[in-house]
């Protein structure tokens, strides 16, 4: 009695998933059969297709100071409508959508301008992995997460206080306006779900849109030219300076207040020269260590530098002046023997 009950309650879930699978396997040949992915996909040939992106940062991976460069990980979606791949879910046992492999339909001609364009095999089998989510209706939305290390210029004017704006270029590689329309979803991304990192701190991003246009052939007059739809995403980061004020800042307004102490001590005083030295080398050794902390082709010099500078120039002439008044200390006991100076040196 109870092998009846299980049959008579697990039977009809078993029809229903074969009617399914009948039902998808029909929409399958009837939508993708006279499908080809080399055809925009519009109805007119005219009309251009729009295409939806966002780049969505999920985790700041380095920022290499030396080389001048940014790894992230990012979250790419694409949206856009395919008039080819539309169809009526009463047809087909109220299929409303399926997911549908990336090489069985037209893709968007979208690319990454400021990011490497090699491909490995790893990345050629995980891409393979991502399905595309197809409605009934055209829409097709296809979500694909990458790592991008791409040029970021950076700014150390204020080092460790500084912030640090990075720009990604996303756009068209052959089609133009009248083929592919590419827009952003809003012009401020948020930061909801962005990995913390330990250096640096994740302030926000925006995106607005550009122009990239360029002569074909022939010369800016008589050249044609072709104007492709761009996006430029702009994340900006902030450094924590914890780390800097502890192990740097710190230790170096310390030495440097004992460098003032220099002054202080009587000029018949046979250590003030040691002194002196000593403040002099500690100040280029913080000076060494601030150096090892930023790129050596950057277009500015950071204020902490520059007063480091400051103060070695200032703690050299303590030095040469010192070294002046102990030479006259101790060779002229006799202050009638003193040669004839300036009364300001005198």
């Amino acid at each position: 009695m109870k092998l009846w009950i299980l049959l008579y309650a697990v039977f009809p879930l078993l029809v229903s998933t074969e009617d399914i699978k009948s039902h998808l396997r029909r929409l399958q040949n009837d939508i993708f059969g006279p499908y080809s992915t080399l055809t925009k996909p519009t109805v007119a040939f005219d009309d251009a297709v729009k295409v939806t992106f966002d780049a969505v940062p999920r985790q700041l991976l380095e920022i290499n100071s030396w080389s001048q460069k940014i790894t992230m990980m990012i979250s790419e979606r694409q949206t856009w409508r395919d008039e080819f791949l539309q169809w009526n879910p009463s047809d087909y046992g109220n299929i409303t959508h399926i997911y549908v492999p990336p090489h069985k339909v037209w893709l968007p001609d979208v690319i990454f301008y400021d990011t490497p364009r090699k491909t490995t095999e790893t990345d050629r089998a995980q891409r393979s992995l991502i399905k595309i989510l197809l409605y009934s209706t055209g829409l097709m939305i296809s979500f694909e997460p990458s790592i991008k290390t791409f040029p970021c210029p950076m700014d150390i004017t204020f080092f460790p206080y500084d912030i640090q704006k990075c720009r990604l270029t996303v756009g068209t590689w052959n089609m133009d306006y009248s083929q592919l329309d590419l827009v952003e979803t809003t012009n401020i991304i948020s930061n909801v779900g962005f990995i913390s990192h330990h250096e640096w701190s994740y302030i926000g991003a925006f995106v607005e849109r550009t122009n990239s246009c360029y002569v074909l052939e022939g010369n800016d007059e008589t050249g044609s030219t072709l104007c492709n739809p761009s996006l430029q995403f702009q994340f900006t980061f902030e450094r924590k300076p914890e780390f800097y004020e502890k192990n740097l800042v710190l230790p170096s307004a310390m030495i440097i207040f004992l460098g003032l102490m220099v002054f202080l001590l009587p000029n018949d005083c046979k250590e003030k020269m040691k002194f002196g030295m000593s403040v002099f080398l500690a100040l280029c050794v913080n000076l060494r260590i601030v150096t090892n902390f930023l790129p050596s082709a950057s277009e500015s010099y950071p204020v902490i530098g520059t007063y480091f500078l400051t103060c070695i120039v200032l703690i050299t002439f303590s030095i040469l002046q010192t070294t002046f008044v102990m030479s006259l200390h101790f060779r002229y006991t006799n202050t009638d023997d003193v040669p004839i100076m300036p009364p300001s040196i005198r």
